[in-house]
């Protein structure tokens, strides 16, 4: 009867605890029968638990991995292992390729990213002009630094330091970021952003965007799903490994808006039909999100993009899919808010609001399936440094 209690024995058995696996108990409670309003079988409640299990896996030392060769002219430094090519454009700060055999992964280059497309509670608060700074932040960029070291036979790291500067042509902040290649092909990417201003506004996002040849339009991810979900609105996003195609993670809002995300996210892979693609594994977790479009198509404004497009959308027929797959790799995004739609601020435990953020991530090509992408998820390395190469 409704306000009563009742204890249920679950008949389960804890299982074996295998190393780098999560385990999680799943509940549903569904409908036995139909009523006058709903069909035998409706999910009434669901929850998730973490289970207290799993084993730490064996880290691989970067010394049994195969040697890299690494060359530098003309602004650029080309490291090459068995399989993989990854070069990095000196000058511009950025990793401009990376190719897989004869396959080319990257389209447009990681980049920092600190905006996200306005949503109706973002301009009911007011976020696109309070945090204007850090929407056009990559026409006040400035590269001060660009270092490559050879860690070991088996390891590169290239380091690209920055600075943000405001309208005026003051500093408002700096960031650097890291990457660490090894001779299994993997890429450890590291951001590190500092604000040189404590009355700055907060971050919208702080994340990396890069961009994909259309072909990489099949997503499989480890996090919560299968439905978009935010940082304050994602209780109900139970963690799973979720797979589908990049074009059915788009949202269509009637105003056009950021959409799509996923929290809490292991790893991620996009792949091409032939199994071929990119996996990005968090450490620990990234918030992710892959469209056909790029993030001034959701945004009320014009992009400043290499096809000139205007993005002027304003409706839902406005969005026109791009021949890409634009892929976002967030430590966060702050959350949607929405205690109301006319001024109502995020909750502060949602929103950005630090001087300075650092989080890392894992990128590796590879050919196979989502159970090859989870394998090479779970691998744990030993990064050698300049003191312990």
């Amino acid at each position: 009867a409704p306000g009563e209690t009742v204890s249920v024995r679950l008949g389960y058995r804890l299982p074996d605890a295998a190393p780098g696996v999560e385990y999680f108990l799943n509940l549903s409670l569904k409908y036995r029968e139909a009523n006058r309003l709903l069909p035998a079988g409706h999910e009434a409640v669901s929850d998730q638990f973490a289970l207290p299990l799993g084993r730490e896996v064996a880290p691989t030392d970067p010394a049994s991995l195969p040697r890299l060769t690494l060359r530098q002219r003309a602004g650029e430094a080309t490291v090459r292992g068995q399989g993989f090519t990854v070069r990095f454009d000196l000058r511009a700060g950025t990793l401009a390729s990376l190719r897989f055999g004869s396959t080319e992964l990257i389209r447009k280059p990681l980049e920092l990213n600190l905006w996200r497309a306005a949503t109706d509670n973002d301009w009911g608060n007011s976020l696109p002009r309070r945090a204007a700074i850090w929407k056009d932040m990559g026409s006040r960029t400035k590269l001060t630094t660009a270092a490559v070291v050879r860690l070991s036979p088996q390891a590169v790291r290239v380091q690209f330091d920055r600075t943000i500067v405001d309208s005026k042509g003051a500093e408002a902040a700096t960031y650097t970021t890291g990457y660490v290649v090894l001779g299994s092909g993997d890429i450890f990417v590291e951001n590190e952003f500092r604000k040189s201003d404590d009355k700055l506004p907060e971050l919208p996002r702080f994340g990396m965007n890069m961009e994909l040849p259309r072909v990489f339009d099949q997503m499989t991810w480890f996090g919560r799903g299968p439905f978009e979900n935010y940082w304050d609105r994602n209780t109900a996003a139970h963690v799973g490994r979720y797979a589908g195609s990049v074009a059915e993670q788009y949202v269509a809002y009637v105003r056009p808006q950021e959409n799509g995300n996923k929290t809490d996210v292991r790893w991620v892979a996009l792949t091409n039909n032939e199994g071929v693609g990119l996996l990005a594994v968090g450490m620990p977790h990234l918030s992710i999100s892959a469209h056909h479009n790029i993030i001034e198509d959701f945004d009320h404004t014009q992009a400043g993009y290499v096809e000139r497009h205007e993005a002027v959308n304003r409706h839902i027929d406005d969005i026109k899919p791009r021949d890409l797959v634009s892929l976002n790799l967030d430590y966060r995004q702050m959350g949607v808010g929405g205690n109301n739609s006319w001024g109502a601020q995020t909750i502060d435990k949602y929103r950005l609001l630090d001087q300075s953020y650092r989080y890392s991530f894992r990128l590796r090509p590879f050919r196979g399936t989502a159970d090859t992408a989870a394998e090479l998820a779970r691998q744990k390395f030993l990064l050698p440094t300049d003191d312990n190469p």
